[in-house]
């Protein structure tokens, strides 16, 4: 079981860096999940807490920084 798992996380996170192959469609899928669930932490944990609108506006003056 855990060679399986080891053998998994070779194939498809590991050789792609090692051997600069790029994305594929399991390391891509996990990385969107990762970032949604980052940005959802983000708003949820500290947005909401402040209570900061995410409006136009705010959007405008990240783009324009």
């Amino acid at each position: 079981m855990i060679q399986a798992i080891r053998d998994f996380i070779d194939r498809y996170y590991l050789d792609p860096i090692k051997n600069d192959t790029g994305y594929n469609p399991v390391n891509t899928l996990t990385y969107a999940l990762l970032f949604v669930a980052a940005v959802w932490l983000l708003y949820e944990r500290f947005f909401k807490k402040r209570k900061i609108n995410i409006d136009r506006n705010f959007m405008i003056s990240l783009i324009a920084g």
